[in-house]
C-alpha cells in the first residue's frame, strides 16, 4: 500500500521555509515576534532555522486528495514518500511553539537579549532571582 494511502495529507498542512539564523538581538526580536502569532513555529534541523506555517492546502478535497493533482506545484511533485510526515518522526533540534521557548533557549545559549526585553525577562523570573529579592525590600 503506497504511503500517501495510509496518511490524512500532512504534508499538506504546513509550510517550512528556511529563514536565516539570527545573528544581533534584532534578528532574535523579529523571531519573537513571529512566534507572537497563532500557528507559527520556528524549528531548527541541521543547524539551519525555519518557520513552520501551520495551514492547510486549499486544493485538498475529499479524502484529503489534491484536486489539482496534474498541475499541482514543483515542491508537491518532488516531495518523496520516504520524507513522509505519517510516520510522525521529527528530528528537530529544537522546536519553538511560543516568544517563551525562544527565549528559553537564549538563555540557555547565553546569548544577548534585546534591551527592550529586559523588563518581560526580569518580569518571568524564578524565586529567589533579583526581582523575587526587590520585591522583599518594599
Amino acid at each position: 500500500m503506497p504511503v500517501c494511502s495510509r496518511c490524512n495529507a500532512k504534508c499538506c498542512a504546513y509550510m517550512a521555509v528556511e529563514i536565516d539564523k539570527p545573528a544581533q538581538p534584532a534578528d532574535f526580536d523579529t523571531a519573537r515576534w513571529m512566534l507572537a502569532h497563532r500557528n507559527i513555529s520556528i524549528f531548527i534541523d541541521a543547524g539551519r532555522w525555519y518557520l513552520h506555517i501551520a495551514g492547510r492546502c486549499r486544493y485538498l478535497g475529499r479524502g484529503s486528495r489534491c484536486k489539482i493533482y496534474a498541475s499541482r506545484p514543483k515542491i508537491c511533485l518532488t516531495h518523496k514518500a520516504g520524507d513522509c510526515e505519517v510516520k510522525g518522526v521529527f528530528d528537530h533540534e529544537f522546536l519553538f511553539n511560543a516568544p517563551d521557548d525562544l527565549e528559553k533557549y537564549m538563555l540557555s545559549k547565553g546569548l544577548k537579549f534585546p534591551a527592550r526585553w529586559a523588563r518581560l525577562i526580569r518580569s518571568r523570573a524564578p524565586e529567589g532571582s533579583f526581582r523575587a529579592r526587590r520585591r522583599k525590600k518594599k
